[in-house]
């Protein structure tokens, strides 16, 4: 049987208004820096401590910014996306075929868990794996690897699709790579 693993930030969600809010959030909270939507735009995927790092500096408060983030992001921004044209359709599609449907997303599962259930997306999928908030999985090659040990799935009947280079170049360390076929939503191999 084939499985599928999406990403859902920007795959499955444009979240990105949420997401950019949160980073203003905490960016202004823990410095004086004010990052437009711009900057922070192309960022997005790239995780939480890179991106506040790339702003803060070697010597910022990252981890007081990670928490100003996930409080905000819980309390005002977690819900503020909306579900791409088609997603329901090709799950629907998906559903009717021998295909297993998962969601892989560096996104901490306890925010993933929420977003899936909020947005209506739990009937088609098994199972969400995510990051934990201690930052274990948070990297696409270790989120997978992970996924790929938990389920026992042989790689080569994976697919994993995304929307960001960051989703699919990470998989190339991991021992699965060989075998893990990665689109993008243009439908390219990568």
């Amino acid at each position: 049987m084939l499985n599928i693993f999406f990403d859902l930030d920007g795959t499955l969600l444009d979240s990105q208004s949420g997401i950019i809010q949160s980073l203003q959030h905490a960016l202004t909270e823990t410095s004086d820096i004010e990052p437009s939507s711009e900057e922070l735009r192309g960022m997005i995927g790239s995780g939480l401590p890179h991106i506040l790092s790339n702003f803060l500096g070697p010597y910022g408060e990252v981890s007081k910014a990670i928490n100003s983030y996930r409080d905000f992001y819980q309390e005002e921004a977690m819900f503020d996306a909306e579900v791409y044209d088609g997603v329901f359709q090709m799950f629907d599609t998906l559903m009717t075929s021998e295909v297993g449907l998962f969601i892989a997303t560096t996104k901490p599962h306890v925010y993933a868990n929420q977003i899936v259930e909020h947005f209506g997306l739990t009937e088609a999928i098994t199972h969400v794996f995510g990051a934990e908030l201690d930052g274990t999985n948070s990297d696409t090659t270790s989120l997978l690897q992970y996924a790929l040990d938990e389920t026992g799935f042989d790689p080569s009947k994976c697919i994993m699709v995304g929307d960001r280079q960051v989703d699919i170049c990470l998989l190339y360390t991991s021992d699965a790579a060989d075998d893990l076929l990665c689109v993008d939503l243009g439908g390219r191999r990568i």
